[in-house]
């Protein structure tokens, strides 16, 4: 549909493109037998990234559709990766092009793999409408991030922050547009820790939430009684007194947006013991037996 996509198998006939590192002179490409794929195409089995978000944009009118994806790959970096990004190609003049950029708005990526949310948080998309028209973005892969990340999209000309979370997001944009509009928002994930209940003390549950998340906390255990409970952002931590089991970790915003995750406390059951005596009063010489 005159658009450039990413894509792991590569169509009979269908067109892909190569990027040479270094410009000047010439580079062979060799594409061995092995890689060839014949039949069906390949089950599905796993996504390569840690985190992987892809927006979609479509006309509602043409109900042509446009493709970036942003991600987060522990191995990768910040700058162009030549395992993990790459470049997208304008599509025709006549229908949208999505891509991301991170500091250069001529640099557009269709996949653009970045280290990690806590290095890279805002991911700057942009969008040429090519033709006025009503437009909507929709975001698959959602489920691959920690409910307690934010995931939203900054419209720039609209001044809107859209909780990507929510579902799609649906503008309108004229030919003319500035085409650097869009912005995509992460926060960290929050980090939950345990440590192991031991004969001599009681095992820990610590909670800490870095970048700029707030939320309301409660702890209960499988009698659903409460531990702990009070704040957590990036200035107030969580430590809390655990002994081995089950526990309930919710977690609820300013907005009402509630979070419940499940963590389990290893380790030993603390010793309870009782010592009785035959006797408490004794004559000199006389036995006294401690069960």
């Amino acid at each position: 549909a005159g658009s450039y996509q990413a894509a792991t198998v590569v169509q009979p006939f269908q067109a892909f493109m190569v990027h040479k590192t270094n410009p000047g002179g010439s580079i062979s490409y060799p594409i061995s037998g092995t890689q060839r794929t014949r039949g069906a195409a390949s089950a599905f089995q796993k996504q390569a990234n840690d985190h992987q978000l892809t927006l979609i944009a479509q006309n509602n009118t043409t109900q042509l559709q446009d493709v970036t994806t942003v991600a987060f790959n522990s191995s990768a970096s910040a700058d162009f990766d030549g395992d993990y990004d790459a470049i997208k190609a304008g599509g025709s003049l006549t229908r949208h092009t999505l891509y991301s950029y991170n500091t250069n708005p001529m640099n557009w990526l269709c996949q653009n793999t970045l280290k990690s949310i806590e290095e890279t948080s805002t991911v700057n998309v942009g969008f040429e409408p090519g033709i006025n028209g009503n437009y909507t973005f929709h975001f698959d892969g959602v489920g691959s991030f920690d409910p307690t990340s934010y995931i939203t999209l900054e419209d720039k000309l609209l001044n809107v922050f859209h909780n990507v979370r929510s579902g799609d997001y649906t503008f309108t944009a004229n030919a003319n547009d500035n085409w650097n509009r869009f912005v995509q928002h992460f926060t960290p994930a929050a980090e939950i820790h345990t440590t192991e209940a031991t004969c001599e003390a009681g095992g820990m549950i610590n909670i800490e939430q870095p970048g700029p998340a707030n939320w309301n906390y409660t702890i209960t255990n499988v009698d659903q009684v409460t531990v702990g409970s009070g704040s957590l952002n990036n200035s107030n931590s969580v430590n809390v007194s655990a002994a081995n089991g089950v526990y309930t970790i919710t977690l609820v915003d300013n907005n009402g947006y509630t979070v419940v995750k499940n963590v389990l406390v290893n380790g030993a059951t603390a010793i309870s013991a009782t010592i009785t005596a035959s006797a408490t009063t004794a004559e000199v010489g006389e036995d006294v037996t401690f069960t």
